[in-house]
Formats: C-alpha cells, structure tokens, sequence
C-alpha cells in the first residue's frame, strides 16, 4: 500500500496511490492516516491532476545515520565507525519531489545520495530489537544531498540540515514484505510512503500519536 501527501483545488489531502507506472491513480484518504487509520473516500483524481508533496512532515526531526555506506566513506577518506553514528535534522530540511534543493553557500561541491528512510509511527525510546516492527509505519525513499569542504567556522548548522535539503518520495516495501524494490527512472514516481496493511490502526491509548520522525 502508498499513501501520498498532496493538494488538489488548494486543498491539502492524504491519499492512497494505486496503479501501474504511468497510469497512477489516487484516492482521498479521510482524515489523517496516523490518527485514523486508512479509510478511503469516493473521491480519486490521475496522479497528473494533483501536487505531489512530501509523503509526511516528522513531527520534530529526521535522524540519519553517518557513514553507514562503506564505499562512499572510502571516497572521502574516512574510516567506517564501529559504532553507529547519528545526527538530526529539522523538519524544516523536508521538500517534496521537483521542489528545488537550497545548496550552501559555501560549497560548490554537492553530491546526492539515495536513502531508504524508515517513517515511525509513534513516540518511543529504547525500542527492544525484537518489538521494532511495532513502531515502524512504512518505508519511502530520500535524498540526502552531501556537500564537502571546509564548514564556515562560525556554522553549527551542518549543510544536510539547511532549510529545503531533504527531498522525500518513492514507496520501496512494507514491514510485510520484506526487501527494497529500487527505482532506477530518472522521473521520480509519486512520493508516498509504504503502510503494513490497508486496515492499519491508529495506536494504541497507552502510546502517544505523533507525525513520524524518521
């Protein structure tokens, strides 16, 4: 299942897309699919009809992993860590898809790099590995945009985390199917993220509902 994020007539909606490549519909979703659940309107409209936005806003941030891509690591000459290493990034980075990229001042030498980005559906801390499933919503595909050289001295704000750096689209795969399904177009298809199943609940009342941070 994709649930996409979009405006049709001024209006912002969630929506569910469905179709083959090129022939995507999309219906309205009712209400918010993290509160609601995933209950489907009359109302649908071609995927050519409507914006596209980013599938989801996070409520606070997005966490990303440091130099988890051996090779890449190797380009720029720096050892992999044998610890995971994080940093965040504001929910102001996040744009959708064809939004342009705000590029640093400072630096003319800006790569990007395809992420899977795991969209959490609920607040929580010190997940037990054997209970992750529970806290994962879906699955979509980011951007991180990488810049090198040196940062101004006076900057604490690392280049990733500028305002309008972090695109987000593409579903890939659900906690129920294991695996990527990768998408080598240069068009980017609709951005949506990937949900367990059609009948998804909202969480349970001992959990507190949340837009993801991813």
């Amino acid at each position: 299942m994709r649930i996409a994020r979009f405006t049709v007539d001024d209006t912002l909606h969630f929506g569910l897309v469905e179709g083959e490549p090129g022939e995507e519909t999309i219906t309205v979703l009712s209400g918010d699919p993290f509160y609601t659940g995933i209950n489907p309107t009359d109302k649908r409209y071609p995927i050519a009809d409507v914006r596209l936005l980013a599938p989801i806003i996070p409520r606070s941030k997005v966490i990303g992993v440091a130099r988890n891509w051996r090779d890449h690591a190797s380009e720029l000459g720096n050892e992999t860590p044998t610890t995971p290493q994080f940093f965040f990034k504001p929910n102001t980075s996040v744009i959708g898809p064809g939004d342009p990229i705000a590029l640093p001042e400072w630096s003319d030498n800006v790569s990007f790099e395809g992420e899977l980005a795991v969209v959490i559906g609920r607040i929580a801390k010190s997940v037990p590995l054997d209970r992750v499933p529970e806290v994962i919503y879906g699955f979509t595909v980011a951007n991180e945009p990488t810049s090198s050289g040196p940062v101004p001295r006076a900057s604490t704000v690392p280049a990733p985390s500028a305002p309008g750096s972090k695109p987000i689209w593409t579903p890939t795969t659900s906690p129920s199917k294991p695996g990527l399904t990768a998408t080598s177009s240069r068009t980017a298809p609709p951005p949506t993220w990937s949900s367990p199943s059609p009948n998804s609940s909202p969480p349970p009342a001992n959990t507190s509902p949340c837009y993801p941070a991813m």
